[in-house]
């Protein structure tokens, strides 16, 4: 029996919907006026846990300190961020909620047991995941590639920007 995976997208943008396509599920979470944004990540998680056997939770810029702070919080296989900014702090500051689980994302990360996979990542933010304690599942890529988020492990760190002779 073939394993079933899926993607949970936070704050996925328009573009999110399509990368679901194929022989993965996928479900796109935004987050909404109701600032429980959390709670309804997790909630969505569970329910994907019905039905898929492997799940990615993945998040563009806003998003990443909510797919941080869930994967700190419940078992994910995966972990992708694309523009994240928690230790890479140059930009725009967020506010409210989303700065509140920026900064619990960061404290508690280093529970995080699931692969971490940083697309288009500063090399701030990449030291920021590499000084991290039991980091040996943590792969930094230029762009992702189409399957990257569902991807066998070994597939995805073929361009794993953190292996010497990857470095550009």
């Amino acid at each position: 029996m073939e394993e079933i995976r899926g993607v949970l997208w936070l704050d996925g943008g328009p573009g999110a919907a399509a990368r679901g396509e194929g022989r993965w599920r996928c479900v796109v979470l935004n987050p909404g006026e109701d600032g429980a944004w959390l709670d309804r990540a997790q909630s969505a998680l569970w329910e994907m846990r019905k039905s898929c056997d492997w799940i990615c939770v993945a998040a563009e810029r806003i998003g990443a300190g909510v797919a941080a702070a869930l994967a700190a919080q419940l078992p994910v296989e995966r972990l992708a961020l694309t523009g994240s900014r928690l230790y890479d702090r140059s930009g725009s500051r967020l506010r409210g909620q989303a700065a509140r689980l920026e900064r619990f994302a960061r404290r508690n990360l280093a529970l995080t047991v699931s692969e971490i996979l940083l697309i288009g990542a500063s090399d701030r933010e990449i030291r920021g995941f590499t000084s991290l304690p039991g980091r040996g599942r943590l792969c930094a890529v230029d762009a992702c590639g189409t399957d990257f988020l569902t991807a066998p492990w070994s597939r995805v760190c073929e361009n794993n920007l953190l292996i010497p002779a990857k470095c550009v």
